[in-house]
């Protein structure tokens, strides 16, 4: 480790002297068995992966070194047998220090420490998380997981989630103009609130709001603005299993509170919360209630066998056409199941309710 220290001081003093752009990547490797493997220093395009540089193991090191006045997103990539470590890293001008553990460290240089630090936060409150699910899974099935149990315990899930998306939120929005910033915030900002997103999207450069990932995420915004509480619905207009026209307004605003329910039969979380939707629909049908399913099935045979299996006797309907179908960009869906309940008059009172905080919600609206 001091010899590893002493190389990584030594390259710092090297590249503050060095040409204009230049990038120096020394990695360390903890496992023997690593030795004499291939590093790859690649690229992801639309073509597949683009193999930019490469180098082997020896002695429990290996480097890379270039120039790069820009910076731009890259992977390192590491492939043992069948198995293969990847972690993104910013290529930029500077000392890049890369660990190799049991997971991918880097190190270095502003934006690389400001990657890592988040990691290590997320992968802090996912611990966290998975202790109360851990918890959650022990007692499902004991006499003493009463449903205020069942709220104590989701209440404590939901508040560290909430450190979640402000951990999301304070990375992308410090970071969102850096091509690793910008990349994570592609795969992850759906995660956001509303009013995080907005400010997350407020902080990009020009070059940002014109890229796909701006433009995709600026549109999703809009959106949920369209969508949000106290909102008309925006119809949906579709084909129910025999493949016959029908459309959201013929239900919404007709006089009943419905459910907007968005699945789909390959959706494991869709159909362990389906219980719950059935027995909701028994206990309301006749009061003024309605549900509508919309299907994110990607197979006509699927869906409309995931209809009969699941016993959902309420009105259905889908494209057919998977996160591509139009109403999931109309209602900025999530996830799934996700749902959005609009009050007789066709005003969206709230979205994202399930289990307890569904049926409590229509308890308080149909009782």
């Amino acid at each position: 480790m001091k010899r590893f220290i002493f190389l990584v001081s030594l390259i710092l003093i090297c590249f503050s002297c060095e040409q204009k752009g230049k990038y120096g990547i020394i990695g360390v490797v903890t496992s023997s068995d690593m030795e004499g493997k291939q590093v790859y220093l690649v690229k992801y395009n639309d073509a597949g992966v683009e193999k930019c540089d490469s180098t082997r193991i020896k002695d429990s090191w290996f480097s890379f070194e270039g120039i790069q006045e820009i910076p731009e997103l890259y992977y390192i990539r590491v492939e043992n047998g069948n198995t293969m470590k990847k972690r993104a890293i910013l290529l930029e001008p500077g000392a890049i220090v890369v660990t190799i553990l049991d997971n991918i460290i880097v190190n270095g240089t502003p934006a690389n420490d400001a990657y890592q630090q988040y990691l290590e936060e997320q992968a802090s409150i996912d611990d966290r998380l998975d202790v109360v699910s851990t918890k959650i899974e022990a007692e499902q099935d004991t006499e003493t997981f009463t449903e205020e149990r069942e709220a104590e315990l989701n209440k404590e899930y939901d508040a560290i989630y909430k450190e979640k998306r402000e951990s999301y939120a304070g990375y992308f929005s410090e970071n969102i103009n850096n091509p690793l910033g910008a990349e994570e915030f592609g795969v992850y900002g759906r995660r956001l609130e509303p009013e995080q997103l907005a400010v997350v999207l407020s902080k990009g450069n020009e070059a940002f709001k014109t890229g796909k990932i701006g433009i995709f995420y600026q549109e999703r915004l809009d959106a949920v603005q369209k969508t949000a509480v106290g909102q008309q619905f925006v119809d949906i207009i579709s084909k129910d299993p025999s493949g016959n026209a029908i459309s959201l307004s013929d239900y919404a605003g007709k006089g009943k509170y419905l459910l907007v329910d968005f699945w789909a039969s390959w959706c494991g979380p869709c159909r362990k919360e389906m219980p719950v939707m059935v027995e909701l629909y028994q206990k309301y049908k006749y009061k003024k209630f309605e549900i509508v399913g919309y299907s994110l099935d990607r197979n006509a045979a699927a869906w409309t066998k995931g209809i009969e299996d699941l016993n959902m006797v309420w009105p259905q309907m889908s494209d057919v056409n998977f996160w591509q179908s139009e109403p999931v960009k109309n209602y900025a869906v999530p996830h799934i199941p996700y749902t959005i309940l609009l009050d007789p008059s066709g005003t969206v009172i709230a979205r994202g309710l399930v289990g307890n905080e569904l049926k409590n919600k229509l308890e308080e609206v149909l009782k």
